[in-house]
């Protein structure tokens, strides 16, 4: 599309457009746009246009956040502590980064480092938007787990990003040979052991 270069209020959102190509969207793709249909003078039907948006405001963010999880892998092995990384941004400032395990929290990832290549597929993608969080996997049964990120903005949309399968797989630990004994005074004191004689 071409915008039409026409005289408006400053600071007003509103732009006129003439479709010069057809438009083609991938499935799931969301289009938002105001439409309004007035009849009678061009002139006077811009400036209605304009009184519309005055009494309505600034629309509302209705958009959730974008991005991906890039690190694990699906279907990967992990053991002892690994990185959980990947990339998210929305048309608003994201207040936290969430890395969920089973769909509970574990912590909050770290948030802004660069990712510059995210904007050769999204150009209108901000540079700073890599987020980075270290998952200690003992904390977990062995087994499969599924990771998800979660991302908040800061106007209350949540994104949930698509599960990451995984296998957590970690050694059993070790027992004590002989366990620590109490002394009568309450503290403890470590297994001696026991000795016996052969005759």
């Amino acid at each position: 599309m071409e915008s039409i270069r026409n005289p408006r209020p400053p600071g007003d959102g509103t732009n006129y457009f003439l479709p010069f190509s057809m438009l083609t969207f991938s499935p799931n793709f969301t289009f938002e746009a105001d439409f309004y249909v007035i009849a009678g003078d061009y002139g006077s039907a811009r400036q209605t246009v304009y009184g519309l948006r005055q009494e309505l405001g600034p629309a509302s963010n209705i958009f959730a956040a974008l991005g991906s999880t890039d690190v694990p892998s699906p279907g990967s092995t992990l053991s002892g502590p690994v990185d959980v990384g990947g990339w998210a941004f929305a048309n608003a400032n994201l207040a936290s980064v969430e890395i969920l395990v089973d769909k509970m929290a574990d912590g909050t990832a770290s948030y802004g480092s660069a990712r510059p290549g995210v904007a050769d597929t999204f150009f209108h993608a901000p540079a700073n938007i890599g987020f980075s969080y270290s998952l200690d996997t003992t904390r977990y049964a062995n087994g499969p787990h599924t990771l998800n990120v979660r991302v908040t903005d800061v106007t209350g949309n949540v994104s949930v990003f698509s599960d990451v399968a995984v296998t957590f797989s970690n050694p059993a630990p070790v027992p004590a040979l002989f366990p620590p004994q109490m002394k009568e005074n309450g503290s403890w004191q470590p297994h001696q052991g026991h000795s016996r004689s052969r005759n």
